[in-house]
């Protein structure tokens, strides 16, 4: 354990704090949520002006290559990371003692993952002679499935909701690489060291992680790498981190198939609609991150105390669902004819529909949490292609016939196949299947309103 990040101990909140000095209060998951909040809108605010600077000095072309070269790398990073962090929480969790020993051997497993990874992908460039030549750009954008290996300790962080130090070292690292770019333009750089200083923020915020996490233990003795734990995370984690990855490529197919079935003015009309949804998938995230540790503890106590502790994460999650979907359906009725123009009214449809899903997201969030904590990670990799087969299935069928609600729509009911109807059909999910089917309708209970966001306090 690290003493100075723990806070049963009332030490420190400071990463980097001494382990003598004490703390007030121990942080809240409400507290930890409002930091990752407020550093995201930070960052994407400003990622527009840096962004756009970018893209400008490029110009299409090479603009265009170096966002299919992140393109790529983001969607190997689950695999990368092993998508790891809700399985170490659970793990930090249940053994603190052999907190340091965990992240250090989830940090030497991700190098391992990430190298493995980035020689496939660099294979793959080298193969077709016209591929060859975006191999080095491949390879500097790449950098970051070794690199986000040094981001280890933020599950060590995340666990002890020490979200404040999280949320300012990526906030720093990402004015750090906004300053390189920046740097790059002036000097009239080529795309090639553009995309080490895209792969560099993720050294800065993995660098920054370390460095806090290790001046908090400094008074500890080394931890040793354990091949056995290596092994277990690794076998363990194998589902989750290909279900995440399904589950990227399958955010992306409903936007395809459109493009192939409806061409590229609808394509674009549809792509308006989901940058709106976008915040569903964060807002899910980062909530339910914040949350879990909290149903980690609980976990393996009376069953009966465990089964209402979920049922009020289930309910609290719903609660957040309900309310980013009605915020986001409300802000783009207004918002995209305001930013697109009136011949985008017809994608504020697609916000509706994809809002009512947001409920599914959110829900499935929370069962995620509960597969993981009774060891059934690879139900996550059959929900992932059970979505993604009933969405490929739904989308040829319904996007000729009723265009983007089509697609929309085809969207909802492969989220309904994967994210509820698979709850009651695989036997490990299905103690969870009633609680996530009551908490759907958690406006209609406001009696349990108080106590499901309790647990955010």
């Amino acid at each position: 354990m690290n003493p100075a990040l723990t806070d049963e101990t009332s030490q420190s909140s400071r990463p980097g704090g001494d382990p003598g000095e004490t703390s007030a209060a121990p942080p809240v998951p409400l507290a930890s949520f409002g930091w990752l909040l407020a550093e995201r809108i930070a960052r994407a605010a400003s990622a527009v002006a840096v962004t756009g600077m970018v893209a400008r000095h490029l110009g299409p072309s090479e603009f265009g290559l170096l966002n299919v070269a992140a393109s790529a790398t983001t969607v190997l990073l689950p695999l990368a990371s092993l998508s790891a962090e809700a399985v170490v929480i659970r793990e930090i969790v249940r053994r603190p003692e052999r907190e340091r020993e965990i992240i250090h051997t989830v940090l030497a497993l991700r190098v391992v993952t990430g190298g493995v990874l980035l020689g496939a992908t660099l294979a793959s460039t080298l193969l077709p002679p016209e591929g060859r030549e975006h191999a080095v750009l491949a390879g500097l954008m790449g950098l970051a499935l070794i690199w986000q290996a040094a981001e280890a300790p933020e599950t060590a962080f995340r666990r002890h909701q020490r979200a404040r130090f999280t949320a300012m070292a990526r906030f720093g690292a990402f004015v750090a690489a906004s300053a390189a770019k920046l740097a790059l333009i002036a000097a009239g750089a080529g795309t090639g060291a553009f995309a080490c200083a895209y792969a560099a923020e993720g050294l800065f915020y993995g660098a920054a992680l370390l460095a806090g996490y290790h001046a908090a233990g400094r008074n500890l003795p080394p931890a040793r790498i354990d091949r056995g734990m290596a092994g277990r995370l690794l076998r363990e984690c194998a589902g989750p981190a290909l279900a995440a990855t399904i589950a990227g490529l399958a955010l992306k197919l409903d936007q395809l198939l459109v493009m192939v079935q409806l061409g590229p003015g609808a394509a674009r009309k549809y792509a308006a609609g989901c940058r709106f949804t976008e915040l569903h998938f964060f807002l899910s995230a980062t909530l339910g991150i914040v949350l879990y540790p909290r149903l980690a503890e609980c976990h393996g106590r009376a069953g009966a105390e465990y089964a209402e502790r979920l049922e009020r994460h289930f309910e609290l999650m719903l609660l957040a669902g309900w309310g980013s979907g009605l915020l986001v359906a409300l802000a783009a009725a207004a918002g995209l004819p305001l930013l697109f123009g009136a011949d985008y009214t017809e994608a504020v449809a697609v916000v509706w529909i994809q809002s009512g899903g947001a409920l599914l997201l959110f829900s499935g969030v929370a069962r995620s949490h509960h597969a993981l904590l009774t060891g059934a990670g690879w139900t996550l990799l059959a929900s992932a292609l059970a979505t993604l087969a009933a969405q490929t299935v739904l989308a040829w069928w319904l996007i000729p016939a009723h265009g983007l609600t089509g697609a929309a729509v085809s969207q909802g009911l492969a989220a309904i196949a994967g994210g509820w109807v698979s709850t009651a059909i695989l036997p490990p999910l299905r103690p969870a299947f009633l609680h996530q089917t009551r908490a759907f309708a958690i406006l209609l209970r406001p009696w349990r309103w108080k106590a499901a966001l309790r647990l955010a306090l």
